[in-house]
């Protein structure tokens, strides 16, 4: 099972996939309140939030693509 594990510190978000190899985590920019934009490729996050306002999954845009991922509790 892949994870995606996100982090808001304030400044900045990150997003880090579970890899074979040590690779760096990847910086989001914000581009609406619950979307995101990768910088180092060219794909954008959307978060989904149920009606508590707490993200329920992500949708990764990608290429034409759009793979959603539920949260695991």
């Amino acid at each position: 099972m892949r994870e995606l594990q996100t982090r808001d510190t304030g400044k900045k978000a990150t997003c880090s996939l579970p890899r074979p190899t040590a690779q760096p985590k990847i910086e989001v920019s914000a581009k609406r309140d619950k979307e995101f934009f990768l910088k180092v490729v060219e794909a954008q996050l959307t978060f989904v939030t149920g009606p508590d306002g707490k993200a329920t999954s992500v949708i990764l845009h990608q290429g034409g693509r759009h793979q959603e991922a539920k949260r695991v509790p």
